[in-house]
This record gives structure tokens, sequence and C-alpha cells, in this order.
């Protein structure tokens, strides 16, 4: 996958690991599911960030600049940017490993944005997406003309998220931002009887809301997908 010099490109992945390109900056780091051999082997020595730790487990781990890059660990780790289609997004490297980029979101969407132009005709395309993070696929839909309400439990990430709606000439979309956690303001949408043509939602497997809260997808997201459910218009 490529998008340009400033864009994003999947280069290899194997032994565990992948090699990508965001912008203009080459990294290395663990990639679960990726058993089979490297497959161009001599690429990644253009690795100019690599997160080094236990492949299993990323969070134990932390980022180091190699001598292929020109710039110091620290301007590494302070971001940059990278843009994909027709966005512009912060890259920052967290101490999970995690860069607040998910390019395996993007294969969704084409699919959005075919239902939001299909519905448009119709009146507003309401969309609640939760556990937004740093909002790449909420920015997407309002571009194509969705009205969004993101919402994600860490002010952090919703901070990014608007960061990257400035970036991206995006601000005076129409998005309703939200610090919360996704499973409180769910149910008030239900009291409040506010619904959506589309709910969109990417948990995590274990995480915190706004206030605290425990979240352990094994335990919570039946529960949560069944009130999404109730959320849904009547021609959703």
């Amino acid at each position: 996958m490529k998008s340009g010099q400033q864009g994003y490109e999947l280069i290899d992945f194997g032994d565990g690991r992948k090699l990508e390109r965001f912008g203009s900056v080459t990294i290395d780091r663990p990639a679960r599911g990726a058993w089979s051999p490297k497959a161009i082997p001599d690429a990644w020595e253009s690795a100019e960030l690599i997160y080094q730790g236990d492949r299993m487990n990323a969070g134990q781990g932390a980022w180091q600049s190699t001598s292929t890059s020109s710039r110091s660990l620290s301007e590494l780790l302070s971001g940059w940017v990278c843009s994909v289609h027709g966005l512009t997004l912060q890259v920052t490297p967290q101490s999970t490993g995690q860069l607040g980029v998910f390019p395996e979101h993007w294969n969704q969407w084409d699919w959005f944005a075919n239902k939001i132009a299909a519905k448009l005709p119709q009146g507003p395309v309401r969309v609640l997406n939760l556990f937004a993070y740093t909002g790449s696929s909420t920015l997407w839909m309002a571009r194509q003309g969705a009205t969004l309400t993101h919402v994600d439990a860490m002010k952090q990430a919703v901070d990014w998220a608007r960061t990257n709606s400035k970036l991206s000439g995006l601000e005076d979309r129409p998005i309703r931002w939200i610090v919360e956690d996704a499973r409180k303001y769910v149910a008030r949408e239900l009291k409040r009887e506010s619904f959506y043509e589309l709910v969109v939602l990417d948990p995590p497997s274990y995480g915190h809301g706004r206030k605290g809260e425990a979240w352990e997808i094994h335990r919570d997201l039946v529960a949560l997908m069944k009130d999404c459910w109730s959320l849904m218009s009547k021609d959703p």
C-alpha cells in the first residue's frame, strides 16, 4: 500500500514485525500475526525508528533511533505528519509502540463513503464513533458529509483528534467531540432517544473510562453491542 512520499507504505513484514513508512519516517515495530519470513530482508536496514521489546507485549518495550535517521530520538518522539486519503494526521510514537495512526482501519473507509453517499439524499447521516481515539475515521466520514459524534474516554486522544481535524482543514465540519466512557455515553443516548444511521467502534481488549471505569472486551462488548443496536435509526 503506497500513498506518496508524505503518505503511508507497508514495505515488508515477517518474523513477528512490520516495516512501514509513515510520511518521511520508516519504522520497524512488532506485528503479532506476521510470522512468515521477511520477504525483503535488506529493506529493514532503512528503518529510522525501532520499537524494541517483547513482540507479544509491545507495551513493555521502548523506541530507539538508528544511524539511518538524520533526526535524534527526541525529535522523532515529538512527532511528525503523514498525509493519507486527503487527510493530514499527526504521528507521535507512544510508549505502547502505537503511533496514533491505524492503517488497518483504512480498508473500511470506502464502505463508509459509499454508505454515507447513498443516504445523504434522504437527509443528514448521523454517525456515532466510539473508542474513536485520534479520529482519522471520524475525519474521513465527516469529509464524506456525515455528522459525527466522536467519543473517547481519553482527553489526550480527543485533543489529538481535534489537532488532526485542524491539520486536515476539517475543523469546521459538524463533529461533536466527547470525552466519556463509551458505555455511559451510549446509555445516555438511549435515554435521550438519540438515534444514528451508523455506529462505528473499535474497542480495545482492556481499557479504562474517563473516571477509571474498567473495560474488558470479553465481559463488556456484547452488552455494549446490544445497546448500539438499539441506537440505530429506522433506516440505518
